[in-house]
């Protein structure tokens, strides 16, 4: 029997700090028209009934940045209330830059990685879908902990990757484990 995987790449839903040139109106106005652009799209994708649905990371555009536990949180549940999904159908999602962040800032947050862990689920996974194999890669993870391989001068195969990291979850997975 086929499956059918919906992949969502980028929603990226706006905040206050999304445009900082706009003002507060057109900020406004622009989450509005973004918010009803998405859940359109969203419902229209769903018409095709997939069996699996994934997300290819940056789900919020201000996911990493600094905020109170307060104001993730009602962002989180902006996010539920444009991608709301159907009872039961399996749901994936995989950090993007905008979720967690890429190499550091002082705007973004020391809980980037807990929050989205605790609101969207595991950093790394696989998933087995109709006899494929997907793997969900923290590819933002993945290039930091990269470069600081290239930048030690190890070659990949010498390189000791970092605990539960994900050049150490890509070897495991190429292992067959």
């Amino acid at each position: 029997m086929p499956s059918h995987v919906l992949l969502i790449a980028d929603p990226q839903i706006l905040d206050h700090r999304s445009y900082p040139e706009r003002g507060p109106f057109l900020t406004y106005l622009s989450r509005l028209v973004v918010d009803l652009n998405l859940r359109k799209a969203w419902w229209v994708a769903l018409r095709k009934q997939p069996d699996v649905v994934i997300f290819l990371g940056d789900m919020m555009d201000g996911g990493r940045i600094d905020m109170t536990d307060d104001e993730y949180e009602d962002y989180y549940q902006r996010f539920n209330h444009i991608f709301r999904l159907p009872s039961g159908l399996p749901t994936y999602f995989i950090p993007g830059n905008h979720d967690i962040g890429l190499r550091a800032s002082s705007l973004f947050s020391p809980h980037a990685r807990s929050r989205y862990q605790s609101h969207f689920g595991y950093l790394n996974s696989w998933i087995l879908v109709a006899n494929h194999t997907f793997v969900l890669l923290d590819a933002p993870t993945f290039v930091e902990e990269d470069e600081q391989r290239v930048k030690s001068g190890h070659a990949y195969q010498d390189w000791t990757p970092r605990h539960g990291g994900p050049i150490e979850f890509v070897t495991t997975v190429a292992r067959g484990r």
